[in-house]
């Protein structure tokens, strides 16, 4: 479609702005797939932001224009029929995915968000809901997406009575640029605080991204306002201004990354890019800039909302069916979720989007929009009381997810929330001996199997653990806090001391060996602790972290058993990445090596043996319960061997045959 040079009084078509699109969706498509090396495609998310700012205030300010009135019923109809329909026909659509290919109680969990989701609140119920550390499949709701469409229909509630307020004050309609700059600049500030103070909240909520939809808004207003924009120097240099656009959105899709406080001041980058290629992309010789024009982009552009809308759950999906270990895994994904968007736009979003209504038509949508977004509560409960699966091996899969040492029913893991150590003490009356376990999750699933092996009434047995906090001197960025897991060092240097204090005969202490150091932080960083504890103990024991799986055990076994009803340790297998965890091992051994009362122990090998890691053994015990952690009953099969490894090197003391 041919541009035209835009005017105060029309809203132009811009294919450019659909490559943008197009630039957008690509990217946080390519970020959920894991394709190297969009790890910070996210920032997609702030260019759409940016977008919807110059689009939707495009649209308000043209029609005060025209009218010098704002019709509120007429702008949320409209937001209305072009949004709702694909938006329920995608929720449809994923319940019954959800329900022929995953059990029952995975299914209830990956659709917790569903009334939320069809209501455009999800962000709200992403910020403030309690999750549980061992909650892994909360990070796989099926609708996790759909935060940032709440973010724009919260945003769309305020927006039009902002832009009717400004123009018809006698003090700021004059001054509407000044107030787009003073807005953008105040939510930049709150935006970096909030991230530095909770950066899931900051991420989650409106008001901390506020700032990029008034600056997209800022840009429009400049636009059709400004001279200097308007004028043809400004439109010499529009290619330049387009290179440093692209160049932002580029660097920061391929140098960011999960392990980064955002939004913050790090959002700077992607939306200041869209700002610029927004106020350039129409001022370059023939329109065409940077390719922004291209067919494909605009037609993928075109499509984005769609696109958008149809990919997370399809790769969430595709997950657990064990289709994205590979890049043909993939390739199945992205192309499904291409030939799906193309069939929701081309039958659901165009055609619902481009039917010619009337005003009297308005109140009508708007009461049909309200009442699909209500029947989806209805809904939501009927989902949720489907029955459990009864079988043996249903409730065997159901309860791996909960299989997991006594010590996670009692109080001593505060997890993130704050640094007090509060121990898990057994049998401390009588006991002559004194062991202690100093762990992550990943270390303290050997509670129970060491536990029978320092047996009352001769030992006491204390737990100190916290989830996620590794047994290394190091700080780290901690991604489901969206910060520096501060409280980890003060917790462990806490519990050090009080270690030195009781010189216990025996500690144990382990993590898990994928957190984010280097050779050198393993190293110096596990001496620091190891120091210490050499020190303060008889004997130190150092429980290497086992593998992991690329996939959720339960649920594979799960889908395995809803394809041909048996479970079989043949399925749900995969290489074992021992790799890292062979390296991470050799990094504890170096560190221990100065000590003569410190040994590494090494499972690895009895997790996944001859190299291969499977969801359940030949005898049919389930050997994780997440992707990471292995399941109690599975941790107590391997007692025997941990009990003579022990026995082998502690003869003296008194371990339970």
């Amino acid at each position: 479609m041919e541009s035209v040079p835009p005017t105060p009084n029309k809203l132009y078509f811009r294919t450019d702005i659909q490559g943008l699109r197009a630039i957008a969706v690509l990217l946080v498509i390519f970020c959920h797939a894991n394709i190297s090396p969009f790890t910070g495609g996210y920032v997609g998310v702030d260019i759409f932001f940016v977008i919807s700012g110059y689009l939707i205030s495009g649209l308000l300010i043209n029609e005060y224009q025209q009218s010098k009135n704002i019709s509120f019923i007429g702008f949320y109809s409209r937001r209305f029929k072009r949004l709702l329909p694909a938006l329920i026909t995608m929720l449809l659509a994923s319940i019954v995915a959800a329900e022929v290919f995953l059990s029952d109680s995975d299914a209830r969990t990956l659709l917790r968000s569903l009334p939320y989701a069809a209501t455009w609140t999800s962000n709200l119920f992403f910020s403030f809901q309690e999750v549980s550390y061992f909650d892994e499949l909360a990070t796989k709701d099926l609708f996790l997406h759909t935060w940032s469409l709440g973010v724009e229909e919260q945003f769309y509630i305020i927006w039009p009575l902002l832009i009717l307020g400004l123009f018809n004050s006698r003090y700021l309609k004059n001054k509407i640029s000044t107030f787009f700059i003073a807005l953008t600049l105040a939510g930049v500030f709150i935006s970096i605080i909030w991230t530095q103070y909770n950066a899931n909240t900051a991420f989650y909520l409106m008001p901390s991204r506020i700032w990029q939809f008034s600056l997209g808004a800022l840009v429009y207003y400049l636009k059709t306002r400004s001279s200097q924009i308007a004028s043809p120097k400004f439109a010499s240099y529009s290619f330049y201004f387009g290179i440093l656009g692209i160049s932002l959105i580029l660097t920061s899709s391929i140098f960011f990354n999960q392990n980064m406080a955002y939004p913050g001041y790090w959002s700077l980058l992607p939306s200041i890019g869209a700002a610029l290629l927004l106020a350039t992309g129409d001022r370059t010789p023939n329109n065409s800039h940077l390719l922004l024009n291209n067919p494909i982009l605009k037609w993928i552009g075109d499509r984005s909302y769609s696109l958008y809308l149809w990919h997370w759950p399809i790769l969430i999906l595709g997950n657990f069916a064990d289709l994205t270990r590979n890049s043909y895994g993939i390739g199945i994904l992205l192309t499904t979720t291409l030939i799906v968007s193309a069939i929701s736009y081309r039958f659901i979003e165009k055609p619902l989007w481009k039917m010619k209504t009337s005003k009297a038509h308005y109140r009508t949508i708007i009461m049909a929009s309200a009442l699909a977004m209500i029947v989806m509560i209805p809904l939501n409960i009927l989902v949720n009381s489907q029955s459990i699966e009864t079988s043996n091996q249903r409730n065997s899969l159901a309860n791996a997810r909960i299989d997991m040492p006594v010590i996670y029913t009692m109080n001593c893991d505060s997890w993130f929330r704050d640094a007090k150590v509060q121990p898990c003490t057994f049998n401390s009356e009588q006991a002559e001996y004194t062991m202690v376990i100093l762990a992550d999750s990943i270390g303290a699933q050997w509670f129970t199997a060491l536990q029978s092996i320092y047996p009352s009434p001769e030992w006491e047995v204390i737990v100190f653990t916290k989830s996620s906090c590794p047994m290394v001197d190091e700080n780290y960025f901690y991604q489901r806090i969206g910060k520096v897991f501060t409280v980890c060092s003060e917790w462990r240097d806490e519990v050090l001391t009080k270690i030195e204090d009781m010189k216990p005969d025996v500690v144990f202490v382990g993590s898990a060996s994928t957190y984010p150091f280097s050779s050198s932080e393993w190293v110096q960083g596990s001496k620091r602790i190891y120091d210490r504890l050499a020190k303060a103990t008889i004997q130190t024991f150092i429980i290497a972290g086992t593998p992991n799986l690329s996939f959720d055990g339960p649920t594979c076994l799960s889908m395995q058993l809803l394809q041909n009803g048996k479970l079989s340790s043949d399925t749900c297998t995969e290489p074992a990445h021992l790799a890292q965890t062979k390296k991470v091992s050799s990094h504890l051994e170096a560190a221990a090596q100065p000590y003569s009362n410190m040994q590494v122990i090494d499972l690895s090998e009895k997790v996944c043996p001859n190299n291969t890691c499977s969801a359940v053994t030949k005898d049919g015990i389930v050997v994780f319960r997440d992707s990471r952690h292995l399941t109690d009953t599975f941790v107590q099969s391997l007692k025997s061997e941990l009990h003579q490894r022990l026995q082998d090197s502690q003869p003296s003391l008194h371990l339970n045959n």
